[in-house]
């Protein structure tokens, strides 16, 4: 196989296999790692759970939006469709991102393309524990950092978020 404009070809017979498996790389264009000491710690996203309580909430407005225009209040159904239209995309657009920056491990929250990204290091979050709304249509994860901050985050997976969390923690600086 030969990249574009590149005149090194990969030969799987003759390359030989590192310890993990994979083909060493000879390519010059590319990273190696040999030892496990350097390997980089891979970015770890996580994604909004889509809860019953939001589903219910855009479609409620939508209703309410859709039933502005057949009465006829064109400015009022424009308002409450532009509010669905940022309900959606927070809902669709929220990730949390496990990333290791200049020697620290840290938890981007990014709410979507019209907030702010949060930054949160791992080793500031005191405790972490799975919680559940009044009637129990929605679950979230809340997350204390440091002594009165505390982070309400809703991972898909939350049993893996949370051991992602501890195994950051444990990692040495």
């Amino acid at each position: 196989m030969v990249g574009k404009g590149c005149l090194y070809r990969v030969v799987a017979q003759t390359t030989p296999l590192c310890k993990w498996g994979g083909a060493v790389n000879k390519h010059p264009h590319k990273r190696q790692h040999h030892n496990k000491s350097t390997y980089p710690t891979m970015d770890r996203t996580f994604h909004q759970r889509l809860s019953p309580a939001s589903v219910c909430g855009i479609l409620a407005f939508a209703l309410l939006a859709l039933y502005m225009f057949w009465t006829k209040s064109a400015l009022a159904g424009c308002l409450l469709a532009a509010v669905v239209v940022l309900m959606i995309e927070r809902v669709v657009h929220t990730t949390y991102v496990f990333r290791r920056n200049d020697d620290e491990e840290m938890l981007y929250i990014d709410n979507g393309r019209f907030s702010k990204t949060r930054r949160i290091r791992v080793n500031d979050i005191v405790s972490c524990r799975k919680m559940s709304t009044g009637f129990g249509l929605s679950r979230y994860v809340l997350l204390q950092c440091g002594h009165k901050q505390l982070v309400s985050v809703q991972p898909d997976n939350a049993d893996a978020f949370i051991e992602e969390i501890r195994k950051r923690q444990a990692t040495p600086e």
